[in-house]
């Protein structure tokens, strides 16, 4: 007979804790494994000490069902972090980054209490869980790998006749390339995409003196925010 999920403690481990992480260091946060697959929804809140510290938390999630498990992309958390997935088994691992996303100097004396749990089911809530990036200037990379897309949003510091453009790739294409995305630039400018639009080898932006295919514009100087899907 099957039993109801909360006496089934043999498959449950540490679904929820308070932990500290200093410096450089790794540390689990909470983990779950159940018989069968289900909804779960992971919560992590994080306080850095000393306040004002140049280091951000971020956890990485680890998901999957059987002998199959997948990755998201390690989430910064910011005030309150809410990831939904489904499955059997659910890891998180929480660790200190600095701005740039590197790892903190062992010396460091900078510490971090993460509080995180799993709990089965789903909330209500329908955020989606993203991650921005912004740049300005003529061209920029914005991931050398897979995308989901969101949001392109951004503005010119000049008013002028120029287009962005963005490629499914990580360098800037040649001239007369076709871009995968594209908007008027001549004033504040933004291109919302629901369903997120895939890029499969990388998002790489651009600014073009013509409107249909890339003229790359060297003299081109626009603000260009990013959002993925994590």
């Amino acid at each position: 007979m099957k039993q109801p999920y909360a006496t089934a403690r043999a498959y449950d481990v540490n679904f929820g804790d308070k932990t500290l992480v200093r410096a450089d260091k790794r540390q689990p946060l909470a983990e779950i494994s159940v018989v069968e697959a289900q909804a779960f929804t992971c919560y992590v809140t994080a306080r850095v000490e000393p306040v004002g510290s140049n280091a951000f938390p971020v956890v990485l999630l680890e998901w999957g069902n059987g002998g199959a498990s997948i990755a998201a992309r390690e989430f910064r958390v910011y005030r309150r972090l809410r990831v939904p997935v489904v499955g059997s088994t659910v890891r998180m691992t929480g660790r200190l980054v600095s701005e740039t996303g590197a790892s903190l100097s062992p010396s460091s004396k900078v510490t971090c209490n993460f509080v995180a749990f799993v709990a089965a089911g789903v909330d209500g809530e329908t955020l989606r869980n993203t991650q921005w990036t912004s740049q300005h200037g003529a061209q920029g990379l914005v991931s050398s790998g897979p995308e989901q897309l969101v949001t392109v949003q951004g503005y010119p510091a000049a008013a002028a006749a120029r287009w962005l453009m963005l490629f499914d790739g990580v360098a800037l294409p040649p001239v007369g390339a076709f871009p995968a995305m594209a908007a008027p630039a001549r004033r504040a400018y933004r291109l919302d995409r629901f369903d997120t639009r895939g890029f499969r080898y990388g998002v790489y932006w651009a600014a073009s003196s013509t409107p249909i295919t890339f003229t790359f514009d060297p003299t081109a100087d626009l603000r260009v925010d990013v959002e993925v899907l994590t």
